[in-house]
């Protein structure tokens, strides 16, 4: 005669072990997306932060008597704040903090007006 047995190993997962499991994803879900999301914001703070830099290194650098405005255009101008120049005093002024790349990007939040590297938050 043969016998049949039960087998007492639960095949599967239970209701609550799936809920459970629905419930990290979801939960690393939240977490993540904002994250992947503000990256953007990021960049465009950081790119006001470094235009601020930029306005401030020519501002300071015409107070000593070097003029880095460019009649052209912000363009020039950006490029011969980083190139840099020495004022009479001896200082040297210079965007050092900044790449090529990164000054370019910043370039879109300044302004040329009487003169003057103005930062303007408005984008042009």
């Amino acid at each position: 005669m043969k016998h049949s047995t039960t087998s007492l190993i639960p095949r599967g997962f239970a209701l609550s072990e799936m809920l459970l499991a629905i419930g990290v994803m979801f939960l690393i879900a939240v977490l993540t997306i904002p994250m992947l999301t503000m990256n953007k914001g990021l960049r465009e703070v950081k790119e006001r932060r470094d235009a601020q830099l930029l306005a401030s290194v020519c501002f300071q650098a015409q107070q000593a008597g070097v003029n880095f405005v460019a009649a052209n255009g912000v363009d020039p101008t950006v490029k011969n704040l980083l190139s840099g120049g020495q004022a009479s005093s001896g200082r040297r002024f210079q965007a050092l903090a900044i790449t090529q790349d990164e000054a370019a990007a910043a370039a879109r939040h300044l302004r040329i007006t009487n003169g003057n590297l103005m930062y303007s938050p408005s984008s042009r």
